[in-house]
């Protein structure tokens, strides 16, 4: 990575495996929490290669760090934490994009070293990446945006609207069996999630 962007962290908001598979399982019905732990360590760990790969300073804000009950407010909690350490920006990612490769990461960040945020929507609605500077975050503002549900996109978009914004192409992301089970079916997905084969069994 360049070292155009020097002061901007990468924050990776997600639970740690374990967490994930009990809150969200993902593999087909009757799967042991083993299989469902096994496969979220290994999506987290390949995001975390992902991010570390760009040399720029990398935090992963887990549960065991939260003290904030809703989901808006714990990631109000995280990106201000890292602001008032002295980072310029913050450029956020959850563990359920698998698209979000190293290409599009770099991208990413270019585009928010020259811009005050950025936004990578989902077609569903969500989000998978926001970078933020401090001129651009507004605490009270942000935490109660409708997180986790399909009008976040076009609420961040409004929220960000006062700045001078990027917007990235749409990805989709993984939040149900389906979903995955569509994604290892299609070609883009033996390539994205190439280590499903250790659960081809469970999936089919």
């Amino acid at each position: 990575m360049p070292n155009a962007t020097p002061n901007i962290a990468l924050l990776f908001f997600s639970r740690r495996a374990r967490q994930e598979a009990l809150e969200k399982p993902m593999l087909a019905k009757g799967s042991s929490l083993r299989a469902n732990q096994a496969y979220h360590k290994r999506l987290i760990n390949q995001t975390l290669r992902v991010l570390e790969n760009t040399g720029l300073p990398v935090f992963h804000w887990h549960e065991g760090m939260q003290k904030a009950q809703s989901f808006g407010d714990r990631l109000t909690e995280a990106i201000a934490c890292l602001l008032n350490q002295g980072f310029e920006k913050v450029l956020v990612v959850g563990n359920d994009s698998p698209f979000l490769n190293a290409t599009r990461l770099t991208h990413a960040l270019q585009l928010l070293a020259k811009h005050q945020s950025v936004l990578g929507a989902t077609p569903a609605g969500g989000a998978y990446l926001i970078g933020l500077s401090q001129s651009s975050f507004k605490p009270a503002d942000f935490s109660v945006l409708p997180w986790q549900t399909k009008d976040l996109a076009l609420a961040l978009r409004e929220f960000l609207a006062l700045e001078e914004a990027a917007e990235l192409e749409a990805l989709g992301d993984l939040n149900s069996y389906q979903e995955l089970l569509e994604l290892w079916q299609c070609q883009a997905g033996l390539k994205v999630l190439s280590f499903l084969s250790a659960f081809f069994k469970i999936l089919l």
